[in-house]
């Protein structure tokens, strides 16, 4: 009885554990994605499921840029003004095509940190007036 109890046990975690192993490859750390990778998730297609979840992750990465620079140009000491300032009504998708537009005009190394060419594509995008 007890061997049967460990065999079942054994039988249900093995899908659990493939199933986990699976996913480790899609991590994706932004500190070491180049603007190139960041590229193709920003311009991938809305036609598959996998183009769709690359698309929110570029929106959600690019949305994060611009929230970064908005917080620290409003910390108290803070004498910087903001580098970009994205109007409020705006939306991630609109920042997303506006970033895949704008980006294929920019003489800067796509082989850099996608982080600083979020940056100097988003400034020229939405400057500060």
């Amino acid at each position: 009885m007890r061997m049967l109890f460990v065999v079942l046990l054994w039988l249900l975690a093995a899908p659990v554990v493939s199933a986990q192993g699976s996913d480790e490859s899609d991590n994706v750390f932004p500190q070491k994605m180049t603007a190139n990778e960041l590229l193709v998730a920003c311009a991938s297609s809305a036609m598959s499921a996998t183009g769709r979840q690359r698309q929110r992750y570029c929106e959600g990465f690019l949305s994060g840029i611009e929230e970064g620079i908005r917080v620290l140009s409003l910390m108290p000491g803070q004498e910087a003004n903001p580098s970009l300032c994205v109007p409020a009504d705006v939306s991630a998708r609109q920042i997303r095509s506006d970033f895949v537009k704008n980006s294929a005009t920019m003489k800067l190394s796509k082989d850099k940190p996608a982080a600083r060419f979020v940056i100097k594509v988003l400034e020229k995008s939405f400057p500060c007036r």
